[in-house]
């Protein structure tokens, strides 16, 4: 006999009592912290004027590695500086586009530490990963637009505080110390849910 729909919101209620019971133990709130809480338009405003010129150098790379068949050294200082606004895109709203920019740089720089230390290496499996960069690099430039999760009726709004952020610095600096103290204050929150998500994906 299956479930109805009154008893199937009970077990998930449940089940949620029970996570919170077990956070509760372990000396954490018994609610996980909201991943995307950086507001969807300061996300593009950052992204648009510190990540999007790494566009054209991520996708040379992809597109050099992969002909030629092997890892070269590059030069990443280009990318220095940035590790703040990557840090803060990833809990926007939409972070698929600057997390496959991310990605790729995170090879770039592993590739160079391969070739410094020698270490072995799988290309078949680097390329694959460079290719799945690339692939969504390339769906993003085609659509024309970065952040998918703004429902349409709140256009106007999220454009007006595009507006706004890009017009007053002293406005979206203000908003960017307010999400690096957020950050701050739940930093060790955030790694709990990693490790956990960690252990889910090597028990799967």
């Amino acid at each position: 006999m299956s479930e109805s729909r009154e008893e199937v919101r009970e077990r998930i209620e449940q089940m949620r009592e029970k996570v919170r019971e077990r956070r509760v133990k372990s000396g954490l709130p018994p609610e996980s912290p909201d991943m995307e809480f950086v507001d969807g338009a300061l996300a593009r405003v950052l992204f648009e004027s510190e990540i999007k010129p790494f566009i054209p150098v991520v996708t040379k790379y992809i597109a050099s590695t992969i002909k030629a068949g092997r890892i070269f050294p590059v030069d990443t200082s280009f990318f220095e500086g940035s590790e703040r606004t990557f840090a803060i895109l990833k809990y926007s709203e939409s972070d698929f586009y600057s997390g496959s920019i991310r990605g790729v740089i995170d090879i770039m720089k592993k590739n160079n530490s391969r070739l410094e230390s020698g270490e072995d290496h799988d290309f078949q499996d680097i390329k694959k990963r460079l290719f799945n960069c690339g692939r969504f690099l390339k769906i993003f430039q085609k659509e024309g637009h970065i952040f998918y999760n703004i429902l349409e009726e709140d256009g106007k709004t999220h454009d007006a505080k595009v507006k706004r952020f890009r017009e007053d610095e002293s406005l979206l600096n203000s908003e960017i110390q307010k999400v690096i103290e957020h950050y701050n204050s739940i930093e060790h929150l955030l790694e709990e849910m990693h490790k956990e998500e960690e252990l889910k994906y090597e028990n799967n």
